[in-house]
């Protein structure tokens, strides 16, 4: 089966998710609006990066706590682990 060029592209977000991740944690808005700044011929939709981030989470590549804010809801962030140190 043929792959498109969109699905060629999208396979590099998890490695741009633990790049992004060893640099800071971040919730998932975050990384999306971080990724479509910093990566502009990459613009993957939420789907594909939430789906990155359950795969890799699975994995233990990283790991994920919730926060609280003053005001808004509790964001799901993520934390590089030493297997996703090991995958870069």
């Amino acid at each position: 089966m043929a792959r498109s060029r969109k699905g060629q592209t999208y396979r590099h977000v998890p490695a741009f998710i633990l790049l992004f991740l060893a640099r800071e944690d971040l919730y998932g808005g975050a990384l999306l609006n971080r990724m479509h700044k910093e990566l502009p011929g990459l613009h993957p939709d939420g789907a594909v990066v939430y789906r990155s981030l359950q795969e890799l989470e699975e994995e233990g590549a990283v790991t994920s706590y919730w926060e609280t804010g003053v005001t808004g809801p509790a964001r799901k962030w993520y934390r590089i682990e030493a297997r996703g140190w090991e995958r870069l």
